[in-house]
């Protein structure tokens, strides 16, 4: 069995401006064409003894490390030990909070309400805590659950989008493409 250096993955993220804590689901058995394609060039170029040199082995493995980002990788739920900002458990409740309400538009007094905080403090406190805005944090959770949903049979864009909380087509097919680079369209057909 293969393993991905996680600091390749880290890396990966950043670059495609991932703020958060990315974290991918077990998936023993699945279908990727375009990793496949990738693993299989990597095999080929390891077989050779990497005869097209140690920078495109780089670029395979770097190719490799977005497309996993890009596709399959979330926003985690994992809380880091940060100094300054909120609580492990105020973190804990606003994220929970955000989870069982993306379907909806989420305000911020709201979110500065779960931990008795005014909203200035509350916004700046979460930025400390996980290294972006309480809105930029929520989009991508909307973004990860409408991958989920664009998987399943039947689902349509318009759909997806009201499921996740976004208030039209078009600016969910606008978020979407800006933080994953392609259109549902697009990445429905390349999952």
């Amino acid at each position: 069995m293969a393993a991905i250096e996680p600091a390749l993955l880290n890396d990966a993220a950043r670059e495609l401006g991932v703020k958060g804590f990315c974290d991918f689901n077990l998936r023993w058995a699945f279908r990727d064409e375009q990793l496949g394609l990738l693993l299989n060039e990597m095999n080929r170029e390891m077989r050779t003894g990497w005869l097209m040199g140690a920078l495109y082995g780089d670029l395979l493995s770097m190719t490799l490390s977005v497309a996993l980002v890009r596709k399959y990788g979330e926003v985690s739920n994992f809380i880091p030990q940060l100094k300054g900002g909120l609580s492990r458990a105020h973190v804990k409740r606003v994220l929970e909070y955000m989870e069982e309400n993306l379907h909806r538009e989420i305000r911020l007094e709201e979110l500065a309400q779960l931990n008795s905080l005014s909203r200035y403090h509350f916004a700046r406190s979460f930025r400390d805590s996980l290294g972006e805005t309480p809105y930029q944090y929520i989009l991508k959770m909307r973004v990860q659950r409408a991958k989920r949903l664009l998987l399943e049979p039947g689902s349509t864009v318009a759909k997806v989008a009201t499921t996740t909380g976004f208030s039209d087509s078009s600016q969910f097919v606008r978020m979407f493409r800006k933080i994953t680079g392609v259109s549902p369209h697009a990445w429905r057909k390349g999952a």
